[in-house]
């Protein structure tokens, strides 16, 4: 037996209510023709929240290096370096002297300021000549200077005052002059004096006097005996008191 319109909606409805989803079929419906009552969604519990897992703060890497000990810096005497000044070479120049020979010998000569004219011997000036710079000839009283282009006016000079250092022995030597030189200049007093045939003069004491001479009358710079170095201002001084006569 049908039931009427009314109850059949309120059973729909309390079915609904309880929660039944079905399909009815409604009067003077078609099997083609359904009315979807849709059933609630459930409702979920609510999920338990997902522990949070805190990760502790991560602590700066700190990298422990081993102390590096540095060396004491040595400092290196170095010797003091002074700049270069860059100059243009120029083409050597060749020394031109217009003075003769005996023009340049008088002028040094003049530049000694001794009175060589007393002793009596005269000097010559010469052009150069190989292996030779001064002699002295006692027999003749001639001293002979051969004047080389290449010397300077010093080494003219210690020759010139060399070979008068000669002519005052030949003049004014005595062998007590000789004896007490020997002891001024610490020589053997049995040396001879002019040495032996052939010597150099440099290695005699008749030429250590001529140089000694030199060295009193023209001043350093060019003293060559091989007897002994100059002597001492003290020593010298007591030689030339046998220089005068």
């Amino acid at each position: 037996m049908p039931l009427p319109g009314r109850r059949i909606a309120l059973l729909v409805v309390v079915l609904a209510l309880a929660g039944v989803g079905t399909s009815l079929l409604l009067p003077g419906a078609g099997p083609a023709t359904r009315a979807a009552v849709a059933r609630p969604a459930p409702v979920e519990a609510p999920r338990a929240a997902a522990p949070v897992v805190r990760k502790p703060a991560l602590k700066p890497h700190r990298v422990k290096v081993a102390p590096v000990t540095v060396a004491p810096r040595r400092t290196v005497a170095r010797p003091l370096v002074r700049p270069v000044v860059h100059r243009s070479i120029a083409a050597p120049v060749a020394v031109v002297r217009t003075e003769t020979p005996n023009q340049r010998g008088q002028r040094v000569l003049a530049s000694l300021h001794y009175n060589w004219q007393r002793m009596g011997y005269r000097i010559v000036f010469l052009p150069e000549r190989q292996g030779y710079l001064g002699f002295t000839d006692g027999g003749t009283k001639t001293v002979t200077i051969w004047v080389r282009r290449s010397e300077t006016d010093l080494v003219l000079a210690h020759s010139i005052a060399h070979e008068l250092g000669h002519v005052l022995d030949f003049t004014q030597g005595s062998a007590a002059k000789h004896a007490a030189y020997l002891a001024l200049r610490n020589l053997n007093p049995t040396t001879s004096w002019y040495g032996c045939n052939g010597c150099t003069d440099y290695r005699t004491p008749a030429g250590d006097w001529a140089e000694v001479f030199a060295y009193w009358l023209a001043g350093p710079g060019d003293f060559r005996s091989q007897l002994g170095p100059p002597p001492s201002a003290t020593r010298m001084k007591a030689i030339a008191q046998l220089y005068k006569f």
